[in-house]
């Protein structure tokens, strides 16, 4: 368990209802010493792996809450971003506000992959002049027109018996 004097957070009286709050909160955490992630242990949001609170019959993100009580508040529009790429990590010092593409762009989603590697599954380059967009995907052009020549290729040679 992680205490609260470790953490160097000055309290006054108006925040000891958020003291409370940490407390509770940290006493669901587990320090991973190798990498220094808080891994949160109570409640989560199912298949995403996100930690969850629930403060006056209202659920919360854990990481969110933990963040704002010890950092301050998240600048508006951001979403924070996990470094250390743990979901249930609560650790603060992981957490940094970035833009939602940002924290895409971060993550590990097979789309972003491709994206960074400059190159299809076939090598051909990932430039703006051999891209397709048709309903929210990209496709190789190249790629495209190979496949259509081995297709017209295979209807050339069709084996099927032509009426005379």
């Amino acid at each position: 368990m992680i205490e609260l004097s470790e953490l160097n957070v000055t309290r006054t009286r108006e925040t000891k209802s958020a003291d409370v709050i940490l407390r509770r909160m940290l006493a669901k955490c587990e320090l991973v010493t190798e990498s220094g992630c808080w891994i949160w242990m109570g409640a989560d949001n199912g298949d995403q792996g996100y930690g969850r609170v629930y403060l006056g019959g209202k659920s919360y993100r854990a990481h969110r809450l933990m963040y704002e009580l010890i950092k301050g508040k998240v600048p508006g529009g951001l979403d924070l971003d996990h470094l250390c790429r743990v979901r249930c990590c609560v650790n603060p010092a992981h957490l940094e506000p970035v833009t939602n593409l940002e924290n895409l762009l971060r993550g590990e989603h097979i789309g972003v992959a491709t994206s960074r590697r400059g190159f299809c599954k076939n090598g051909h380059a990932r430039t703006s002049s051999n891209l397709r967009y048709y309903e929210g995907r990209y496709f190789c052009r190249e790629c495209e027109r190979v496949r259509a020549l081995r297709r017209r290729r295979e209807k050339k040679w069709c084996p099927i018996a032509r009426p005379e």
